[in-house]
């Protein structure tokens, strides 16, 4: 049976998670940045500890199978309380029925309950997520723009 829970940002979380950041990168991230990856996991930690992060996990028999993170700030140019989520992730054994639904829908209600009023996700069209997003009633405003600065 599926558990979705807010917890913590811990180490031993974080080592759970390294074992599946390759996947994640080379699935969301790899394809448009040239630089490799490097999970700066420290920086998630202070945003924890000033009261700005919430993480929601999977478990199944308590083992990690899934987490989302969300920022919860104010809005840099509005008067507002901003959350967005910074990352999701399922392993792909469990990408079936509701489990990214759920895991989004937690996301959401934690915001909620922090206090946030608009809620943001980075995502690209290239592995489907934006439709989890969009099921979800998040409106798409436009295009991630990158390029090198060199």
């Amino acid at each position: 049976m599926l558990e979705y829970r807010v917890e913590p940002l811990t180490p031993a979380v974080i080592e759970e998670m390294a074992a599946h950041e390759q996947e994640y990168w080379q699935e969301t991230e790899a394809h448009y940045r040239k630089f490799p990856l490097k999970m700066k996991w420290h920086i998630f930690l202070k945003a924890q500890d000033i009261g700005s992060l919430r993480m929601v996990t999977i478990r199944d028999n308590a083992v990690l199978k899934g987490m989302g993170l969300l920022v919860i700030t104010e809005d840099p140019l509005c008067d507002c309380i901003l959350a967005s989520i910074v990352l999701i992730y399922v392993l792909p054994e469990y990408r079936k029925g509701r489990v990214g639904i759920e895991l989004a829908k937690t996301l959401l209600d934690e915001a909620r309950l922090s206090g946030a009023q608009l809620i943001s996700a980075q995502t690209c069209l290239h592995n489907g997520v934006h439709r989890l997003y969009e099921y979800l009633g998040f409106t798409d405003y436009g295009r991630l723009l990158i390029r090198e600065v060199k």
